[in-house]
């Protein structure tokens, strides 16, 4: 008897266990992603922490406006916000909307 695995008809449906899993967001484009994402982050029941919540504004702050663009303030929280912006000069605006997206479903089951 022939192992059906050798059959070429069904050698594709072999193949598919080695492709990764398609993402819920494969068919929208980057900005409907991040648009996405990012007004399910505003909806969390949970805050993320200090550390997360600055990352996360960071990168959104680099996505919707690119680099620093503004002089850095004085108030204590302003500054830490200003100075995580910072941290991300040079990223390119699609790259920090990866970025974004990507840290948001991690921390998705942990504050939603």
């Amino acid at each position: 008897m022939r192992d059906p695995r050798q059959n070429n008809s069904f050698s594709w449906l072999l193949s598919i266990r080695s492709y990764p899993p398609i993402s819920p967001h494969s068919k929208m484009s980057l900005d409907e992603q991040f648009q996405k994402v990012a007004a399910s982050v505003r909806n969390w029941k949970t805050r993320p922490s200090d550390n997360e919540n600055l990352a996360l504004y960071s990168l959104y702050k680099q996505a919707t406006s690119g680099d620093v663009n503004i002089a850095e303030p004085s108030e204590m929280i302003a500054k830490a916000k200003f100075k995580a912006w910072t941290g991300r000069k040079g990223i390119s605006q699609d790259d920090a909307k990866k970025q974004y997206v990507e840290m948001a479903e991690k921390l998705q089951s942990k504050y939603a």
